[in-house]
């Protein structure tokens, strides 16, 4: 048998942004995770405060949703609006991935009672309330 997992037809938000300032690694590592999901016959929906119109482009022709926040991002609008989108979409999980999400951003996602994945490649966050922790580094603890 060849790939034993199948098409689950589920939903993921990716909550993530990327900007000349902060770059597009943390998108790009998403949209890793989101093109598995496709493959697999489920969505992927970016809801981002910001992005550049060449990430914008190829998340479009990897047939991923992008939802423009309008909200102050990182903080409790943010998780609202992220929250209503996530629900709307019926998303099984959100994945988090950037440097400016916080353990508070992380609380705020637990309050909401949505199920997140958050990713951190260092530690930056102090401590963790999410639901899964994902550190893909090789000297990961």
């Amino acid at each position: 048998m060849k790939n034993s997992i199948k098409p689950s037809g589920g939903t993921i938000l990716f909550r993530v942004d990327a900007s000349a300032d902060i770059g597009t690694g943390h998108a790009m590592r998403c949209l890793a995770l989101a093109q598995k999901l496709i493959d697999r016959g489920g969505r992927a929906v970016f809801a981002m405060s910001s992005n550049t119109p060449k990430l914008e482009e190829r998340l479009n022709s990897e047939e991923c949703e992008i939802v423009k926040l309008s909200s102050q991002p990182y903080g409790e609008d943010d998780v609202n609006e992220s929250s209503e989108i996530a629900r709307r979409a019926d998303a099984a999980c959100v994945v988090i991935d950037g440097y400016n999400f916080a353990a508070k951003y992380q609380k705020l996602w637990k309050k909401a009672g949505i199920k997140t994945l958050f990713v951190d490649d260092y530690g930056h966050a102090g401590y963790y309330c999410s639901d899964f922790v994902l550190n893909q580094s090789l000297f990961a603890h």
